[in-house]
């Protein structure tokens, strides 16, 4: 039994950490319909004796409180986790049914998140952690997320390191001028009034800071091939351009999309939003995180 604990406690420490490296008040979500797995569980024999006699029952239970207590100790907040198991002997071997999850004002890397619902799609497979053993996936995984920020929360989480980095070093093709690289020298970005604003200075590559030119700009955010989100309906204000309205297409250009999900894909994780609405003080949003093992290899059947 204290084996049996022991191992129980490691396999609920290792699904937390399946949801501790992700992206507000948001709905319920109906946790999606599991498929089959794609990899070997007990008998049925041996999930029938353990549901019946409430060993199931027990360990869905403690897998959960475990679970949900990890996280919370690592993000703060409210966290409330549901875990499904097929029996307790399959948990132990780090095959779980789903995992549903709520983070409700917790901070990820020192970043407010709001409210984030965590969905699995399909049945998880991990390598339980251990003595002088590391945790990890053992097939990839699909997870469906709901979340809802208000506009101070998702500003926050826009004066990341990555978001603003991706502002400095744009090129533009000026109208006479040839090929022009610019800067966009300390950029302050912000959602307010359901509108994405951006204060910043824009200079011309390697020009000192006190030549550029102070721009204010204000758009409407919207998604785009749910990778891109874009400004659209840009307005620019300066007083040091004669006509800033002409400029602002050219601006456009510089500065959009103004987060490419795409760029942060890697080998072990790719995330896709399907919907976002930026309205009433409140950015709501939808998609889809992969996880894929580390030097994962798809296996090909191979025909008759």
């Amino acid at each position: 039994m204290r084996r049996a604990r022991t191992f129980l406690t490691a396999a609920a420490f290792s699904l937390s950490l399946l949801a501790a490296p992700l992206p507000s008040t948001a709905a319920d979500t109906t946790s999606p319909t599991v498929p089959d797995p794609s990899f070997p569980i007990g008998s049925k024999v041996s999930r029938t004796i353990q549901k019946v006699t409430g060993i199931n029952l027990v360990t869905e239970f403690l897998a959960s409180k475990i679970t949900g207590a990890v996280l919370k100790r690592k993000l703060g907040g409210k966290v409330k986790a549901k875990v499904r198991t097929y029996s307790l002997t399959d948990l132990i071997a780090g095959k779980v049914k789903s995992v549903d999850i709520r983070l409700d004002h917790s901070q990820i890397e020192g970043v407010r998140i709001g409210t984030v619902d965590l969905a699995s799609k399909s049945p998880i497979w991990f390598k339980p952690v251990g003595f002088k053993r590391k945790g990890g996936l053992n097939t990839p995984i699909a997870l469906a997320i709901d979340s809802e920020f208000t506009q101070a929360d998702a500003t926050e989480a826009l004066e990341t390191r990555a978001v603003i980095s991706s502002l400095r070093g744009l090129k533009l093709d000026l109208p006479g001028l040839g090929r022009q690289q610019l800067d966009v020298v300390s950029p302050r970005v912000k959602i307010e009034d359901d509108l994405l604003k951006i204060d910043a200075t824009l200079i011309t590559q390697g020009a000192s800071p006190d030549t550029g030119v102070p721009i204010k700009i204000e758009g409407r955010p919207r998604l785009v091939d749910g990778s891109k989100i874009v400004v659209e309906d840009l307005r620019l204000q300066s007083d040091c351009l004669v006509e800033p309205e002409k400029f602002a297409s050219f601006l456009s250009d510089l500065l959009n999309p103004i987060v490419n999900f795409a760029r942060l894909d890697t080998t072990t994780h790719a995330f896709r939003l399907s919907n976002l609405e930026v309205q009433n003080s409140l950015v709501k949003g939808r998609g889809e995180l992969i996880l894929v093992p580390k030097n994962y290899q798809a296996k090909v059947a191979q025909s008759p």
